[in-house]
């Protein structure tokens, strides 16, 4: 009987110590609330105070070198995101009004000069040592020949031709090779040592001889006037003047391309003029670099500029006795001859003042008008004034028909809107707008093809498409991963649903994992429930393949990948496979992200499971619940304390007792 009346009392403690634990449970459940809503408020000023941050940054930038700038250091990906956003829109403003300005600009303050960018699109290299002579080529000092006998004799020699052009050959000594061809040369060794070798020729020769050409010297070239680097330098022998000049930077544009001075042991032997070359294709007289040439650029002659409704707008060179004519033909001439106007500005001087002389001119004019430094020849496509019909809506400037008799509404209707396609395909609303100068109306389409409404146009008519509000122009989104088809997929600029997306890429595939759908939008992952989810143009999609297993990340044991095959696992036998949560880990911070970016809580009883291709997140214990934790442990050791006496009172009596 004394026993039962203390288990009572027993009972009534741990009853009693429970409820004030669920007390203060509910107290620190309010706390934290309170705490979350605080933090939360605190977070969105730091954010506003943050981006009010990085876009004074931006300013300062504007104003002043990067360099001087205080640094800001950017931490979070968000800040970063943030920052290169707020960039972006600062140059997309920038472009804009570059934009406008160029709009402003003189269209021949824009051009180039003509000719000199050939000498800027070539690579200095030293080429010699793998090009294939030319036959016209002429051996000078430095090459090296090779001479082969066989036959009734056999032997062969490398030679270097001496800087006087000879080399001496064992038999017959020395002989001249300078300035002679390959053929020549071989010509000349056959004839020489034929009085050696008899049997070299004959009508059935048994000794041959072959000449062929061994290693290449570099030719040092001086170049001198309006180059970029002058002065001297060692060229490939092959080249011709011109692309000799590659070797010192090219011209400088303040140097003629009309007149380069070519001089062989200080006398000149060419003068070149590069727009042949350049221009009509014409040879350079076959000439080669050698030892001790160069290659002067005098100034630059007259500059003619030639800009408008040319094949090339660009600023000529044009020499002493050339006219006007002469720079039209350069520039390629007007694009559409009899539809041209031509414009000549020139700076007219004088001993008393400068006048501007401005006028139109015609062909004949511009062949007796010599070319003057400083001219401008702008052509213009002059459009004659004629009759049109004007066709609205259909793109973003209208179209212009030429008017002509008898032209009736329906031609143009059905020529122009293609009226199966934009009707049946929901483009275009099934009226226009007829206007001319006295009326204007709505028309049926439908009435204009079958012949119910029929009158002949006027000049300047207007008829005007509209295109169906509810129909959008096509945009597009990229689908990666197990689908049959990959790629970027034509949708609806307003949207299509994902349903359709995956019909479109020709369906998923068997191996696909079917909840693996990832949707991106502007970087950022969404989350989707049904595939009736809204897929925008601009969106990337990506399957994923299934593998059969989930991901476990956050304060376990053993954080990793784990196979879980074609069935779904719960959370508690999920943390078992990694091993448990550390002490670190908490049981009520815990969510699952499933593979189509949907997140649910996993902490309590009632816990969902985790299917293939889903992550479950275990967080950090929060300070409450460390703090909670040790309040508990407490209580249980006070009760364990108490039950303990309790037990040796009732122990003590009931000894006591017997």
């Amino acid at each position: 009987m004394i026993r039962k009346k203390y288990y009572w009392i027993f009972l009534a403690g741990i009853t009693l110590g429970w409820c004030q634990s669920a007390n203060q449970l509910e107290t620190s459940q309010v706390t934290q609330l309170r705490r979350s809503i605080l933090r939360d408020q605190m977070d969105q000023e730091k954010n506003i105070q943050r981006t009010q941050s990085l876009d004074d940054l931006l300013k300062m930038e504007e104003q002043f070198d990067s360099t001087n700038v205080p640094v800001k250091i950017i931490i979070t990906p968000s800040e970063i995101e943030e920052y290169y956003r707020l960039k972006l829109a600062r140059i997309r403003e920038d472009i804009i009004g570059l934009n406008v300005i160029e709009t402003l600009l003189d269209s021949a303050g824009q051009l180039t000069h003509f000719g000199y960018d050939y000498f800027y699109n070539f690579e200095q290299r030293e080429l010699w040592e793998r090009t294939i002579p030319p036959n016209h080529y002429e051996l000078g000092s430095g090459d090296e020949i090779i001479i082969s006998i066989w036959g009734e004799t056999e032997r062969r020699e490398k030679k270097i031709i001496a800087r006087d052009g000879s080399i001496f050959v064992n038999d017959i000594g020395i002989i001249k090779l300078g300035g002679k061809t390959i053929s020549q040369a071989q010509n000349y060794i056959e004839d020489r040592l034929g009085t050696v070798y008899e049997t070299i020729h004959g009508n059935n020769p048994k000794t041959f001889v072959n000449l062929t050409h061994g290693k290449i010297s570099g030719k040092t070239v001086t170049f001198t006037g309006h180059v970029k680097v002058p002065g001297m330098h060692v060229v490939t022998p092959y080249v011709d003047p011109i692309t000799a000049l590659i070797y010192a930077g090219g011209i400088d544009t303040t140097g003629s391309l009309r007149q380069i001075l070519f001089y062989r042991n200080e006398s000149l032997i060419d003068t070149l003029d590069f727009y042949k070359y350049l221009i009509d294709g014409l040879p350079l007289n076959n000439l080669f670099m050698r030892d001790g040439d160069r290659l002067h650029v005098p100034r630059r002659l007259q500059t003619i500029t030639v800009s408008g409704d040319v094949y090339r707008p660009a600023h000529y060179e044009l020499k002493p006795n050339e006219s006007l004519l002469d720079a039209m033909t350069l520039s390629g001439g007007p694009k559409n001859i009899v539809r041209s106007s031509i414009h000549l500005k020139r700076n007219n001087l004088t001993e008393e003042k400068e006048n501007l002389f401005s006028k139109y001119l015609n062909f004949e004019e511009l062949a007796q008008l010599k070319a003057i430094d400083g001219d401008s020849i702008s052509v213009n496509l002059f459009l004659q004034p004629l009759a049109y019909i004007y066709i609205y809506g259909l793109r973003k400037t209208p179209i212009e028909l030429p008017f002509a008799e008898n032209i009736s509404l329906e031609y143009i209707v059905n020529v122009i809107a293609n009226l199966d396609t934009f009707i049946n395909g929901q483009k275009w609303l099934d009226e226009i707008q007829y206007e001319s100068e006295d009326r204007a109306q709505r028309v049926s389409i439908p009435a204009i093809n079958s012949q119910q409404i029929s009158f002949k146009l006027k000049p300047n008519d207007r008829i005007t498409f509209f295109m169906n509000p509810l129909y959008g122009q096509p945009g597009n989104v990229k689908i990666t991963g197990a689908v049959n088809n990959q790629g970027t997929l034509p949708i609806n600029k307003h949207g299509q649903s994902l349903k359709s997306v995956i019909s479109l890429a020709g369906g998923i595939r068997d191996n696909a994992l079917k909840e693996g759908i990832q949707i991106y939008r502007d970087s950022l992952r969404l989350g989707w429930k049904n595939e009736s989810m809204l897929i925008l143009s601009g969106d990337s999609i990506n399957v994923l393949y299934d593998q059969g297993t989930i991901e476990i990340l956050g304060e376990v044991n053993a954080p990793g990948i784990y196979d879980i095959g074609t069935q779904s696992i719960s959370v508690k036998r999920a943390l078992a496979m990694a091993g448990g949560l550390n002490p670190n880990g908490s049981k009520k911070n815990m969510f699952i992200i499933y593979s189509n970016g949907m997140v649910q809580e996993a902490g309590g009883l009632f816990a969902p499971s985790l299917r293939s291709g889903s992550s479950l997140i275990v967080s950090k214990k929060s300070s409450l619940e460390y703090r909670s934790t040790l309040e508990t442990t407490e209580k249980l050791a006070g009760i364990v304390g108490s039950l303990a006496t309790l037990l040796l009172v009732i122990n003590s009596t009931a000894i006591g007792g017997n």
